[in-house]
């Protein structure tokens, strides 16, 4: 018998298809996201486990791969970081950065897509049509 714990072979010696397991790089992808906008002067991993209602033991599973989070738990966990469950999704799964935007990044940002939309189009884009805010 193995000194360590096979993820794959955990259940009960069944084996676990990887795609069925929590991925450490989600995780990590994650604890990125969640560190962006939550840190130590709003009281840590501590503090926002406690106001999401969950363990810190749960955020732990999370970060290490150990687990994925469950739909309840990623609503709460948004609720408390004032985002999207579905941003919190995409971060795991390697689509959206982990760095938040101020206001002046996104209005930068906003201004240089109006303006490849105006070259783009010919300039049909008015006030009227800008990005929505």
């Amino acid at each position: 018998m193995p000194s360590t714990i096979d993820r794959s072979t955990a259940a009960g010696g069944v084996s676990i298809p990887s795609f069925l397991m929590a991925s450490r790089e989600e995780g990590q992808r994650l604890k990125a996201f969640v560190s962006a906008r939550w840190g130590r002067e709003q009281g840590g991993l501590r503090g926002l486990a406690r106001r999401a209602g969950l363990s810190t033991q749960s955020f732990y599973g999370w970060f290490r791969g150990a687990w994925d989070p469950d739909l309840a738990s990623l609503t709460e966990v948004a609720k408390v970081l004032g985002v999207k469950r579905s941003e919190l999704v995409a971060a795991m799964d390697g689509d959206l950065v982990a760095l938040p935007l101020d206001g002046v990044s996104r209005q930068a940002i906003r201004e240089v897509l109006e303006e490849l939309l105006a070259e783009r189009l010919g300039g049909l884009v008015t006030p009227q049509r800008r990005l929505a805010r």
